[in-house]
């Protein structure tokens, strides 16, 4: 792919290819037909230009195919991206992968490895050919002929019209006449279904791509009924909000030799959340983690930041004890090398591989007794939040005895937002509940029932309170129950004596750090802490009682406290956590203290 002004004409160009074919009404297919066919043509520097912008824009494209050679073959893919609908781009989990990025990627999952007399590359998700032609052009560079690296390439796509445009690029980028030959090893074809096998006999070399991003909380990429059913069938039930782009891990490693290498690009999540976890497992199981790229800034116009990793299937089952390679590590669109980390020892340490690329402190508290030995956790979903709908008000303190309810029994509704650590910012700020703002949203708890009502009635007691998608462990001690949790903030139950003792262990600094260690990209921001209740009670608590206490006195005078006071507590609180943790690096305290 052209890099710099090569890069830029070439978008220009397929910008205004697409902006002439919604202008005359041209189909999707007639449109790229057009385009691929003005790439096959050489122009006649001396002929004079023609008339009528379709023909001028014909010989645009000719003019390019010209200049640039085989790279213009990445015209087709721009082309037929910017044709797609967003909201169908959307839903199919399509974000079309940069051709320097594809480039990048091949060199870095490819570098080192001894291949066959005849390899095969493949990526099961081929969408507009970025990595097909990365494939073939990282062979060609290595000697091979344009036609023999072509051959080396196959792909997959579930849109017809996608494997017909990558094949046709292939076709172009290699200068053949026609491509039937190619279009046989780029076929339309779904790998992710149950006993499909476009290849029956074929074991590749190396798997790379970008499959599609699909999250399972969002209603426009959420798997269809027969899609669960066909999981189902292969045994993946219990992961109904796993991101599609994963479930590309285990089945791309089914194809490959041992020996081989897969990479695709994946969202941070994949790295840490729980329903990743048995695609971490089997990976770690069947697989050696040689290598990751971390994208720290967007890569895609969606704003789900993006890693690859990079196995190496081994020839027997790993167990997690076994000694496993150093896992390169490249970060940026540049792919800048950074240094290597050790391997992860369990399914439910792969984030740490990045914690270091996040500018998150190193921290060490395995082994001690956690916060579920001494309280339960829990956390609303949709019939929780949605069964609060209509019976959420704003508060009036001038109209009190004015408002209405069913039984007269009111509770403060708090939302991630109102939380900071040891305060709750109900009423002095807008909190947004069901795409409605509130200064001081109020529950009508005698409006609601059935389930709903016997979740709120259980929450209405002395509790914790902790905010999700935040930069610290933020933390509120709810010491009268008067205050219902909105999704998805996690209320935390223990006997009362326990409850500044839990604040205070979770507003430690090196507990965020340890947290943040863990989950890192499960958030909407690459740096947020994303907790589920099951992970809240996986926190360790302290081994020091004495500061612990200590600890626990001043988490209260802060929560009661203002301004600068306040501000002084929590600065000795934090100290004083981190010491009963053990914890004597000054990094942390000043890395958490910039950051809540």
């Amino acid at each position: 792919m052209p890099t710099g002004r090569g890069a830029h004409d070439l978008q220009l160009l397929a910008d205004r290819v697409v902006s002439f074919a919604a202008h005359e009404r041209w189909t999707t297919r007639g449109t790229l037909e057009a385009t691929a066919v003005a790439l096959q043509r050489s122009p006649d520097p001396d002929a004079p230009e023609p008339s009528g912008f379709e023909v001028a824009l014909r010989r645009e494209i000719a003019r390019a195919a010209h200049a640039l050679g085989p790279r213009s073959a990445h015209l087709l893919g721009l082309v037929y991206e910017q044709l797609l609908h967003p909201g169908s781009r959307r839903a199919r989990g399509a974000h079309f992968t940069p051709a320097d990025v594809a480039d990048h990627l091949v060199e870095f999952t490819l570098e080192g490895v001894v291949l066959p007399e005849q390899p095969r590359f493949v990526d099961p998700s081929c969408g507009g050919g970025a990595f097909l032609l990365a494939m073939a052009s990282w062979l060609h560079t290595r000697g091979w002929s344009r036609s023999a690296s072509v051959e080396a390439v196959w792909g997959a796509d579930i849109d017809p019209l996608a494997s017909w445009v990558s094949a046709t690029s292939l076709a172009l980028w290699a200068g053949v006449d026609g491509h039937h030959d190619v279009v046989a090893r780029i076929v339309c074809a779904d790998v992710l279904e149950a006993g499909g096998d476009p290849w029956p006999g074929v074991e590749f070399d190396a798997v790379i791509g970008n499959p599609p991003f699909q999250n399972q909380l969002e209603r426009a990429t959420v798997r269809s009924a027969a899609q669960r059913r066909d999981l189902g069938a292969r045994g993946i039930t219990r992961v109904p909000y796993l991101d599609t782009a994963a479930l590309f891990l285990p089945r791309s490693l089914d194809l490959v030799a041992a020996g081989g290498r897969v990479a695709l690009i994946q969202p941070h999540s994949t790295l840490v959340a729980r329903d990743a976890r048995s695609v971490r497992d089997d990976m770690t199981t069947r697989a050696d983690l040689v290598g990751l790229w971390f994208a720290r800034e967007p890569i895609f116009a969606a704003s789900v930041r993006v890693c690859a990793p990079v196995f190496q299937r081994a020839d027997q089952v790993r167990g997690f004890g076994d000694p496993r390679p150093m896992v390169r590590r490249v970060v940026g669109r540049g792919f800048d090398a950074t240094s290597p980390a050790g391997a992860p020892v369990s399914a439910d340490s792969w984030g740490s591989l990045a914690r270091d690329l996040l500018g998150v402190p190193s921290v060490n508290l395995v082994g001690r007794a956690t916060i579920g030995d001494r309280a339960t956790a829990t956390a609303g979903f949709r019939d929780e939040y949605y069964g609060l709908v209509g019976a959420v008000f704003e508060h009036d303190p001038e109209r009190t005895g004015e408002v209405s309810t069913t039984t007269g029994r009111v509770a403060r509704l708090v939302t991630c937002g109102l939380i900071e650590v040891l305060a709750n910012q109900w009423g002095a700020r807008p909190a947004t509940f069901a795409r409605t703002k509130y200064l001081a949203p109020m529950v009508d708890v005698g409006r609601l029932e059935g389930r709903v009502a016997a979740w709120v009635g259980a929450q209405l007691v002395p509790k914790l309170l902790v905010a999700t998608q935040t930069k610290v462990i933020e933390v509120v001690v709810d010491e009268t129950g008067e205050w219902v949790p909105s999704t998805p903030v996690i209320a935390v139950h223990a006997p009362v004596d326990d409850l500044w003792r839990l604040a205070a262990a979770l507003s430690a600094p090196c507990l965020s750090a340890h947290a943040l260690g863990r989950v890192a990209g499960a958030a909407l921001s690459a740096d947020a802490i994303k907790l589920a209740a099951r992970q809240v009670l996986e926190l360790p608590l302290p081994d020091d009682h004495e500061a612990w206490e200590r600890g626990a006195d001043l988490a209260r005078k802060a929560h009661h406290a203002e301004g600068a006071t306040r501000e002084r507590y929590l600065d000795a609180l934090g100290a004083t956590m981190d010491f009963a943790y053990g914890c004597t690096d000054p990094s942390v305290f000043a890395w958490w203290a910039a950051r809540r």
